[in-house]
């Protein structure tokens, strides 16, 4: 539902867990229109970058938006860089930067830093008001490679970030394998909710 309402939202976008919902990307030398979303909820998303939205090069307003079970390396929700992010009433539930997953490839590289449980914004101008953000995380698993930031956001490059009127419970950065030890020792977990 709508922050702050019990009204259901217009629509219910799934990615079904196997594939991000939405990717919003300017095109170099064409001035960028700016991109509306309203009284939408983006459920179980998952991509390496931006789980349920990718957002590059355009100005993205949102109102009255829900995101609920996204998850990627870097932001679980919503990863944007590059232009203006503004959002009002919104809510983002249980969406996690998470660990790696390991393909059977010789070739692998690890990711240095999982970021961002539920936004990760680089060289992006923000402003979020009266949203909330409950049970979000950002946690390194089984794969030992570097630090985690932001269990709900995190602001990275030359970002700007303004938060205003909004709530935020049980959001967690945890660099640990789930049983008390640390799995990286040079490894370290920054900001339960937000990391600027």
């Amino acid at each position: 539902p709508a922050v702050g309402t019990d009204a259901a939202p217009l629509a219910v976008i799934d990615g079904e867990g196997v594939r991000r919902i939405l990717d919003i990307v300017g095109v170099d030398g064409l001035v960028p229109v700016p991109f509306f979303l309203i009284d939408l909820a983006f459920e179980s998303g998952d991509a390496d970058e931006g789980g349920a939205m990718f957002v590059d090069g355009v100005t993205v307003e949102i109102d009255r938006c829900w995101w609920s079970g996204n998850t990627a390396i870097r932001g679980g929700a919503i990863l944007a860089q590059a232009r203006n992010l503004t959002m009002l009433a919104c809510r983002f539930d249980g969406t996690a930067a998470r660990e790696q997953n390991k393909p059977d490839d010789e070739d692998w590289v690890a990711v240095e830093q999982q970021s961002g449980g539920a936004i990760h914004v680089t060289d992006a101008d923000v402003v979020i008001e009266a949203s909330f953000f409950t049970s979000n995380r950002v946690y390194q698993g089984s794969y030992p490679f570097g630090d985690v930031f932001g269990g709900a956001i995190a602001a990275m490059g030359t970002s700007n970030l303004m938060v205003t009127t909004s709530r935020f419970e049980d959001n967690v950065a945890d660099a640990s394998d789930g049983d008390d030890l640390p799995i990286c020792p040079d490894g370290d977990a920054r900001g339960g909710a937000i990391y600027a």
